[in-house]
């Protein structure tokens, strides 16, 4: 199963400049909204972390925006999501109520806690399917026919901003006032479960060579191949490498080697750190054991992908060929 921490950092990255953010929002606000945002006015700035039941519903983002003439704070809420969430309604409310109640928490005699600035919730949605459920918290609630009326203008509504990936044109995408990155980090949000993945990947070859020519760019790209070897487990290095080639040269097909080796190395610490960490509870000999364990789980998977056998892989890594198979799948299951 592909780890939520590829999709967190990749969304991070994307969004950590106020220019890519604003970019964003004129990408894909509804007209009327999109035309009310002053262009350069979007500034991103840290929210208040606390230590209470607030940290964990608060936005990653909150921006200052010029709107319709008046500045004012705007916190997004950007959720991603690759699998629908019927109850994702009730989670934005949550979080639009902690940006509130975080900015009515001021000093003693301040009058800024009783006037709430506006929250635009926002869910990225690159399910491979559009997104089938409601965005109105409304919805969620069931009145009798006959009750309706008298009692829905006291429940609570929020509806939030759905952007359907799968919904919006690769040219709007491409064309958006981001960074090479953020635009590819969408893109390959949008099209990382398709079968046609390495084709969508060679096609984005004006923009992989725009990013490597930027500052850093060669680090950011391994960001990118990163997210990419989670997603399309099968297919293989000398696959992505070829891909890269094209638009990126013997350099593109390199920097895939070096990943997929990093990677493989990185499997194998992390099983071992956690079969150590396990080893305390249930002795070092055991522990060492699953350490080993989990390292096979990693490594056997990532060399099976890239052309060798199960009794090369055991030969390489130290175990048996029956290690070896049973440790691919695990991996599959």
């Amino acid at each position: 199963m592909l780890s939520r921490n590829a999709h967190d950092g990749l969304i991070q990255r994307a969004f950590e400049s106020s220019a890519d953010i604003e970019g964003f929002l004129l990408a894909v606000l509804p007209e009327p909204i999109g035309r009310s945002l002053r262009p350069g006015s979007v500034k991103l700035i840290a929210p208040r972390r606390t230590g209470d039941d607030l940290r964990s519903l608060l936005p990653d983002f909150l921006c200052t925006a010029e709107i319709e003439g008046s500045e004012m704070l705007v916190g997004l809420i950007l959720e991603h999501q690759s699998e629908p969430d019927p109850i994702m309604p009730l989670r934005m409310l949550g979080s639009a109520v902690a940006v509130w109640r975080q900015h009515s928490r001021q000093p003693a005699g301040s009058t800024d806690g009783t006037r709430l600035p506006p929250v635009l919730p926002i869910v990225i949605f690159h399910g491979a399917r559009p997104w089938p459920g409601s965005t109105d918290t409304l919805s969620m609630v069931e009145l009798p026919a006959e009750l309706r009326d008298k009692y829905v203008r006291f429940q609570p509504r929020s509806e939030f901003l759905l952007v359907d990936l799968s919904t919006i044109a690769d040219e709007q995408l491409r064309g958006a006032a981001m960074s090479a990155f953020a635009r590819l980090a969408l893109l390959l949000l949008k099209y990382g479960r398709s079968d046609d993945l390495l084709d969508r990947l060679r096609s984005l070859g004006a923009l992989l060579a725009q990013l490597s020519q930027a500052p850093k760019g060669w680090d950011a790209i391994e960001v990118l191949l990163r997210y990419v070897m989670h997603v399309a487990a099968k297919t293989t290095t000398e696959e992505l490498g070829e891909a890269l080639a094209l638009s990126l040269g013997n350099e593109g097909r390199e920097v895939a080697m070096t990943l997929a080796e990093k990677l493989i190395e990185e499997g194998e610490k992390r099983g071992l750190e956690l079969g150590e960490k396990r080893g305390l509870e249930l002795g070092e000999k055991r522990g060492k054991e699953l350490g080993r364990r989990e390292a096979l789980r990693e490594a056997a998977p990532r060399l099976l992908a890239r052309g060798l056998t199960p009794d090369e892989i055991a030969e390489l890594l130290g175990a048996s060929s029956n290690e070896v198979r049973e440790a691919i799948d695990a991996a599959e299951k």
